[in-house]
């Protein structure tokens, strides 16, 4: 995780560490109502959603979503793995246009927004973080498919989200071989710590060297930036699914759709917009909440 320091050189040329300064603190930004909406609602998906068997499953994603009258659905991908790959005739770019084209079919006709947002594990996907958005042809999107880059960074009516797919809680904390003693650090979990490190970074990826599966750009690091706190911060890992309140900030970890090739995992976000308290408040945590379906 890089970090500023000031110190000097002794004799033998060596740099002797004197003060490490901490970055100034990262505040979320004010939440500015964009309507009259008094709740919105939200589920979250994480793939991969194209399993060995061919099947896709665009449609239950939607049907889930309109079923609990969601306002937002955000996928994230893999949309489909390497190693998942299907062994039988269709391409890996024909299941792909299958999928968004089923997601466009599905929802044309829906008040539902689709978000999607990429993954640098899919194989259709651009294999270097940060991920460019899908290739996807225009007449495979419906108006209200909104394709994003990863990390992703928006709005849902005032409310601010951070998504990124890199996997970077399972990173740090492989890297983690310090825990630092200052009171707030003491009684984290690790992976509370690791989102800490990531707002005292002001980065959606604080660690370097990166990973070594992970092709990180440093010609497009300016993209990690992350320097104002969002409300809701949405990072899938390896780890069981998980929902964390750090400094503030809702952090999720959905979980996958699919796993074992039969049981499906959602995580449906329902924030209440019409408290007079939340305007002034930092955090939507009093205001949110969150439930992992399985």
């Amino acid at each position: 995780m890089p970090i500023t320091v000031r110190g000097n050189y002794d004799e033998k040329q060596t740099f002797v560490v004197k003060e490490i300064i901490k970055l100034p603190e990262s505040i979320p930004p004010s939440l500015c109502r964009k309507s009259q909406t008094s709740r919105i609602r939200i589920v979250v998906a994480v793939g991969p959603f194209i399993l060995k068997d061919g099947e896709v499953y665009p449609v239950k994603l939607v049907d889930h979503a309109v079923r609990w009258n969601a306002d937002t659905l955000i996928i994230i991908g893999p949309l489909l793995q390497e190693n998942d790959q299907p062994s039988g005739a269709m391409s890996v770019k024909r299941l792909f246009r299958l999928f968004i084209k089923g997601l466009s079919d599905a929802v044309s006709k829906q008040k539902l927004r689709i978000i999607v947002i990429p993954s640098h594990c899919d194989v259709n996907a651009v294999d270097v973080f940060p991920t460019p958005p899908y290739d996807v042809p225009d007449d495979c999107l419906a108006h209200n498919v909104i394709v994003l880059a990863d990390p992703a960074i928006f709005t849902i009516d005032g409310v601010h989200f951070a998504v990124s797919a890199s996997g970077i809680v399972d990173h740090l904390i492989e890297q983690e071989v310090l825990q630092f003693q200052e009171p707030e650090n003491q009684n984290q979990d690790s992976i509370s710590r690791a989102i800490s490190y990531m707002f005292s970074s002001q980065s959606l990826y604080p660690l370097y060297p990166p990973d070594k599966n992970l092709k990180f750009s440093t010609k497009s690091k300016e993209k990690v930036s992350m320097t104002k706190r969002p409300h809701v911060l949405i990072l899938p890992s390896v780890l069981k699914p998980s929902i964390k309140v750090v400094e503030g900030c809702v952090c999720l970890n959905p979980g996958q759709f699919t796993r074992l090739e039969c049981a499906a995992t959602f995580t449906s976000l329902e924030i209440d917009l019409n408290s007079a308290s939340i305007a002034l408040s930092n955090s939507i945590a009093d205001h949110i909440q969150v439930n992992i379906i399985q």
